[in-house]
């Protein structure tokens, strides 16, 4: 596997679970929005099928959001575990910030006081490094 896309899983599953998020808010307003819509005197039923459709979908969706969840807090503590096998503490720092914190080379660069130049090349070592941890763990 490459490095890149193993760390990265991190932030995948990040976005996952921000797009559900985001799924789940427009189903808990859509599903608000829907009312049994009246013909004269009587309730036309159709609406409440349509609202328990969304709302059915909404509790669904939850349950899957609860599992992603698990998923990337299990993927996160396995990349930390992975990070923290770096030998050299630069190295694990800067693959620390850029794939758990989420930080650019550029914010690293300015927090350590540093060039970019600095920070790619780290960059670049540390994931020769820990490319060639994550074959030998295999």
């Amino acid at each position: 596997m490459e490095i890149r896309s193993y760390l990265g899983e991190v932030a995948r599953l990040e976005r996952i679970l921000e797009n559900k998020r985001e799924e789940i808010r427009r189903l808990q307003a859509l599903a608000a929005s829907l009312s049994a819509p009246t013909a004269g005197d009587r309730v036309v039923s159709s609406g409440s099928k349509d609202r328990m459709g969304v709302v059915d979908r909404w509790v669904d969706l939850q349950g899957e959001l609860d599992g992603d969840v698990e998923r990337l807090l299990a993927a996160r503590q396995e990349r930390v575990r992975f990070l923290e096998q770096l030998e050299n503490p630069g190295e694990y720092d800067i693959l620390h910030q850029k794939y758990i914190q989420h930080k650019t080379l550029e914010q690293i660069a300015e927090s350590a006081d540093r060039s970019y130049t600095w920070a790619t090349g780290l960059h670049r070592k540390a994931l020769r490094s820990a490319q060639g941890l994550l074959n030998k763990n295999g």
